[in-house]
């Protein structure tokens, strides 16, 4: 592919690195990519609730005690292997790095892992598309962490969605999206490495039908958005289910902030 890309993706995120990992294959020449990552400075140590720490690791040993292999920690180590330019920026909105995504000229920016909104200045700046890859089948989940939320409500099946990026959060045409069928074994991290393998392919499929004219859909159903969850939340209400299940009942939708439509 003969674009120019800026691809926007959290350091540490294993769907951003799987991602990118599996973009830079179809890009003839490396200098025509460019990528945005988030600057985390580490924070100290917090002595004074170390129960609290133990408690919380126990939790998540138990309740997703799966471990994402990939080939990288990070996606800067990944930009420094392979030779790739990145810019490490802690303004989440970017538009403080307006005038280098400008300098570029990207034909696309392609945003994966990324739990941010970003200026619609910036989404303006591509002359092709910016796009969005959304781990749930849009217009359903919009929101951050949705693998925790289809588990929670014993989803039968998630979804990933490329979109045009508006200024909403996960709305805009839809290019091309895929069912993932969800397995009762699946925990969060199981669940969000189908979904980060399916990131790459999809994104170079949603620019190869634009390229060849698509301009999309919009979804007719409305969908709904979810509330932020924590681990605690996660757990709760996947137990609430997990009894009402046992007793013949069907699961409830927590977390959800608009029930205009459940999925099904």
């Amino acid at each position: 592919m003969y674009n120019k890309f800026v691809y926007v993706g959290s350091d540490e995120a294993k769907k951003s690195i799987i991602g990118l990992e599996y973009i830079i294959k179809y890009i003839s020449n490396k200098n025509n990519i460019l990528v945005i990552v988030d600057s985390h400075n580490e924070q100290k140590r917090d002595k004074t609730n170390i129960l609290k720490k133990i408690l919380e690791k126990l939790i998540i040993y138990f309740f997703n005690n799966y471990n994402i292999k990939t080939n990288y920690n990070s996606v800067k180590s990944l930009c420094e292997k392979e030779k790739i330019n990145y810019l490490e920026v802690e303004d989440k909105t970017l538009y403080n790095s307006k005038n280098e995504i400008e300098n570029f000229n990207p034909d696309y920016i392609l945003v994966n892992g990324w739990g941010w909104k970003i200026h619609k200045e910036v989404i303006n700046l591509s002359k092709k598309a910016s796009l969005n890859c959304h781990s749930s089948y849009l217009p359903y989940y919009r929101g951050a962490s949705v693998y925790f939320h289809v588990l929670m409500n014993k989803e039968k099946y998630t979804g990933i969605t490329v979109h045009k990026m508006t200024d909403k959060i996960d709305e805009g045409n839809i290019i091309r999206q895929k069912k993932i069928y969800i397995d009762k074994k699946d925990t969060p991290n199981s669940l969000l490495e189908k979904l980060a393998k399916e990131s790459g392919p999809l994104l170079i499929e949603s620019i190869k039908a634009i390229e060849l004219g698509e301009e999309g859909f919009l979804p007719k159903e409305k969908g709904f958005y979810v509330e932020k969850i924590n681990l605690k939340k996660y757990v709760l209400n996947k137990l609430k289910n997990e009894i009402r299940v046992i007793f013949g009942l069907k699961p409830k939708k927590y977390n959800i902030k608009s029930k205009k439509k459940v999925l099904k």
